[in-house]
């Protein structure tokens, strides 16, 4: 018997134990997938969703969350726009409303980093130096209110439509 022979019911046992393996293992859900996929199709493939669909879910969940904030439920407004950030982590607006949130439920540190991330992804987002400013000046910080006020009045004031 040749050496090739011997290795074929190896592999086939190896073959085999993958497969089970796989066939074990669960399946990720759509918020633990770095793959994007949200879900299996009626024939067991994995479905990728668009960026346009993720968009749509979290400007849903952005609208859902400004309800909850002219409601006065700031808490489940955090909620909601924490959700559209699952669905577009890169979404300014998002960032801003949950800062704005966050400032109304008096967490002023959460409101600078949520309005950190909204400068970040949108720089000339003139407001959100406003509002980052105020909560500076919440937790005594004058001297960075002052700063981003500043930055806020050169930004309103070179983009009139913003």
């Amino acid at each position: 018997m040749s050496k090739k022979s011997n290795l074929k019911p190896i592999a086939a046992a190896l073959g085999a134990a993958f497969a089970v393996s796989l066939a074990i293992s669960p399946v990720a859900n759509a918020a633990d997938n770095p793959f994007g996929m949200t879900e299996l199709s009626k024939d067991g493939y994995m479905i990728a969703a668009s960026t346009a669909e993720h968009e749509r879910k979290a400007k849903r969940y952005i609208r859902r969350g400004k309800d909850r904030m002219s409601e006065g439920d700031y808490r489940g407004a955090i909620v909601y726009f924490s959700r559209a950030l699952k669905f577009d982590p890169d979404n300014p607006s998002a960032y801003f409303h949950r800062g704005l949130a966050k400032f109304y439920e008096g967490d002023y540190e959460g409101a600078i980093a949520d309005y950190d991330q909204s400068i970040k992804f949108n720089p000339s987002y003139a407001f959100a130096y406003r509002l980052r400013g105020d909560a500076k000046r919440k937790l005594g910080d004058e001297r960075g209110a002052r700063k981003d006020h500043a930055l806020a009045d050169i930004i309103s004031s070179t983009h009139k439509d913003r």
